[in-house]
């Protein structure tokens, strides 16, 4: 009868330790995962940080192409009015130079409109870029955190 209680004790005995132990390893899972979280938390915050500051950037980029819009719409609308006075003059010598100046002045305005197009081009390829950085942040994000919830139920069903 002593030696099994003794071994009934033993047993006990055991038990406990391996219920403390697996215990323990669930303990450190967890917080493991906590902290996991904890970091990715930080990391999401700071990528919406960068993609509120890329956002204030592409919208500082596009007040600038607007005023040119407005630029290039004025100088049509000048470029128009010149035409329109020089198409009235009667000397054909006097209205074939001034012609040549309209010429002129719409090559110009084609450049200026080229270069125009160009930079609000360039704008909504930044901005593009931006979007698709802030997606890839968020969809990451989104993985980490989906990931990191599964690390913590699996610890917390151990």
């Amino acid at each position: 009868v002593d030696v099994l209680e003794q071994d009934l004790a033993l047993a006990r005995s055991a038990a406990d330790a391996a219920r403390a132990e697996v215990s323990a390893e669930a303990s450190a899972e967890l917080e493991a995962a906590r902290t996991a979280e904890a970091a990715l938390r930080t990391e999401l915050q700071s990528s919406e940080s960068r993609l509120e500051a890329t956002a204030a950037e592409l919208e500082a980029a596009r007040q600038p192409l607007q005023t040119d819009e407005w630029t290039v719409s004025e100088l049509r609308t000048q470029l128009q009015a010149t035409t329109s006075q020089l198409e009235t003059q009667s000397e054909a010598h006097a209205r074939d130079d001034a012609l040549d100046a309209a010429l002129a002045a719409r090559a110009s305005l084609a450049g200026e409109l080229a270069a125009a197009r160009a930079e609000l081009t360039d704008a909504h390829a930044q901005r593009d870029r931006a979007e698709a950085e802030r997606d890839e942040s968020l969809q990451a994000a989104e993985s980490a955190r989906v990931s990191a919830e599964q690390q913590q139920q699996a610890a917390t069903s151990e």
